[in-house]
């Protein structure tokens, strides 16, 4: 009876093994018994490369605040066998100026790589999910491209990065969701691709470096505030088809000239 009573007592505060492989990571078994996680790593390593497997079954992901604070972290390589980046990862990783996203993510969750010190990241075709404030206040942060699997940009994805110069948005994004590139004051040049559907709410709050901007024939909603105070905004360019829309749409944007083409 004694030794029933202490195994449950041990399985009730203890319920999950974490188990280590490469020094200064940790793993716990996912609930379906499938493969591995990656539960945290060591903070005061600066290079961390995750094993493709463990115990002979896949490491399929990056858990929750893996990551988060590993401050001294600058390189990490991630295995071809990770299918979702999880919420924090490598939230305030801010020595960890790159970083190879494999193609077989396909989830990349909410504040991933927020306040990071990301320069730049490719986002390859597989990924077809980004959470909201993924990229938030990556002030470092001047490259970006997205690969053709995302469809929404979500809310304050990109918020506040204010070095970011330019980004390569896909043909297949159909919203630009709210605070997308909001404060991103270091934004010159961005190209809407055809296939933009809707743009919400202050998508452009104050990037106070862009100059013109051209609303292709595909957008079909765009919010009265989406562009409110970029101050450098002269050139609006409209399809000549929308350009009363627009007009009525865009009237708070008193310092853009809005033109067809």
């Amino acid at each position: 009876m004694k030794k029933i009573l202490l195994s449950t007592v041990l399985f009730y505060f203890f319920p999950v093994m974490i188990l280590t492989a490469a020094p200064g990571i940790k793993f716990i078994l996912n609930d379906a018994g499938t493969g591995y996680y990656v539960e945290s790593g060591d903070r005061l390593l600066s290079e961390i490369e995750i094993p493709a497997t463990f115990k002979g079954k896949k490491v399929v992901s990056i858990g929750r605040r893996a990551f988060q604070d590993c401050s001294k972290l600058k390189k990490i390589i991630i295995p071809n066998s990770v299918t979702i980046i999880r919420k924090f990862a490598f939230y305030r990783c801010t020595s960890l100026k790159s970083i190879i996203v494999p193609n077989s993510v396909i989830t990349i969750k909410r504040f991933a790589f927020g306040y990071s010190g990301l320069i730049n990241i490719t986002i390859p075709n597989s990924v077809t999910n980004i959470g909201k404030w993924a990229f938030t206040t990556c002030k470092s942060l001047k490259y970006i491209s997205l690969g053709n699997g995302v469809t929404t940009l979500k809310m304050g994805m990109f918020l506040n990065c204010s070095n970011l110069k330019s980004i390569n948005i896909p043909n297949s994004v159909r919203t630009i969701g709210k605070w997308v590139f909001s404060i991103c004051t270091g934004l010159q040049n961005i190209i809407i691709p055809n296939g933009v559907t809707t743009i919400r709410k202050w998508a452009f709050y104050e990037c106070t470096s862009l100059t013109r901007i051209t609303i292709p024939n595909s957008v079909e909603n765009i919010d009265r505030d989406a562009f409110e105070k970029c101050i450098k905004l002269k050139i609006i360019r409209v399809p000549t088809g929308k350009l009363q829309f627009f007009r009525r749409v865009l009237a708070k944007n008193l310092y853009s000239k809005i033109i067809t083409y």
